[in-house]
């Protein structure tokens, strides 16, 4: 069977007018654009997603009385995939500093300190929310009613 004895057979059975070739083009070109799409559709999930990990982020102090004078304290960050845990024993007292970051702009830290250690628990642009943090946490020290502190800060970047 010779070649436009075939093309008169494909013709007259499926009513095509384009030519083998045209219609091999036009499958490619569908092929791509379905391929672009399933990759913009990937692309904007992942968008999402890293958006919304990166929003739900949390940090809690917790501090415990084990002895009248005897704060332990955990600092737990966490967010959807990661949750990260830092102890301090011994707290014996908090404080607020201003510090400055590596573009010189001021950031308000929150330190709990031991005899040991000095760890940030907390930073942000506002100094007086700061102070607030520090002085809960000393009059939580110096206040022997209670046997629990739990600071929770959402969203932190």
């Amino acid at each position: 069977m010779t070649q436009s004895k075939l093309r008169l057979i494909v013709d007259s059975c499926l009513h095509i007018d384009h030519s083998p070739a045209d219609v091999i083009r036009l499958r490619k070109k569908e092929t791509v654009s379905q391929g672009s799409f399933l990759l913009l559709i990937g692309l904007f999930f992942t968008i999402c997603g890293a958006a919304i990990i990166s929003l739900d982020h949390r940090r809690d102090v917790i501090c415990d009385r084990i002895e009248p004078k005897h704060i332990d304290c955990k600092i737990i960050s966490s967010s959807l995939i990661v949750k990260e845990i830092t102890e301090i024993n011994q707290v014996k007292h908090s404080e607020a500093k201003v510090v400055k970051d590596s573009n010189g702009k001021k950031i308000h830290e929150v330190y709990l300190i031991s005899d040991f250690e000095k760890v940030a628990i907390q930073h942000n642009d506002n100094q007086s929310s700061s102070q607030d943090k520090s002085e809960q946490i000393n009059h939580f020290i110096n206040n022997f009613e209670k046997n629990k502190l739990t600071i929770t800060k959402k969203n932190e970047s």
